[in-house]
């Protein structure tokens, strides 16, 4: 489907096509319907999660971390694709460094006593005020020391977990030693905080020593998509 074409096709499945009619002939509200069908416009979540999950799993054959385990949810939440590029073309930094930093290959998983084949969630879900988009693993975690030194050697805030999880964001600020064509210039996550804020959103980021990192990234509901009912509405009373 073209999403940038006033006259773009709208593709439904064929249940989603038969639920429709059926309303239509009951007596379901027709202000429900019609929000219904504005959803069709829409992308669902799953589909941009499930296109990250194909690209971590290419990555951890690419970086020998062997066959990865990819658990992808999308919560039945859709958004407004030409709302949100930027975030997903930004969100491909936080999915590399999960795979190149977090996941450790199966040989030194199982000598830390883990299951040989690492794991990366990638999920969504709403709730009554805000929606989140969260992807976690079940690597190394984040060495937050070496995140403290090397904001410090920038010259940057360190002395509070907070100042730690803005250094994450820095340009410049990596936590390997190794720097590749996948990560560890430090450049990246910086271009993603910035489309989470554009888009009204915060994050929270959960790490433990070789128990895995949970990033999450909440956004308010109306970020998903305009009100496309209100908008036709306020065209046809006009």
């Amino acid at each position: 489907m073209d999403q940038h074409s006033d006259d773009a096709l709208i593709e439904i499945q064929r249940p989603e096509y038969e639920t429709m009619l059926r309303d239509l002939l009951s007596t379901v509200p027709r202000q429900q319907v019609a929000r219904r069908m504005a959803r069709w416009q829409l992308e669902p979540i799953e589909r941009r999660l499930a296109r990250a999950g194909e690209q971590a799993s290419a990555l951890a054959k690419r970086l020998d971390k062997g066959d990865i385990h990819i658990e992808v949810d999308g919560g039945d939440c859709y958004l407004q694709a030409e709302h949100w590029q930027s975030f997903w073309g930004a969100f491909v930094h936080v999915v590399r460094n999960a795979v190149d930093h977090g996941l450790e290959p199966p040989t030194e998983r199982e000598e830390n006593g883990k299951p040989p084949q690492g794991r990366l969630s990638l999920r969504a879900s709403q709730g009554p005020k805000r929606f989140t988009i969260e992807i976690e693993d079940d690597g190394r975690g984040i060495n937050w020391p070496k995140v403290q030194a090397k904001a410090q050697a920038k010259g940057l805030p360190h002395s509070s977990q907070a100042d730690l999880l803005a250094a994450l964001f820095a340009d410049g600020v990596s936590t390997t030693n190794q720097v590749s064509d996948v990560s560890g210039r430090g450049v990246g996550m910086g271009a993603l905080k910035a489309a989470i804020e554009d888009l009204g959103g915060d994050i929270q980021v959960h790490s433990q020593p070789q128990r895995g990192t949970r990033w999450q990234f909440h956004f308010p509901l109306s970020a998903m998509a305009e009100d496309v009912i209100t908008r036709l509405g306020n065209t046809y009373a006009a």
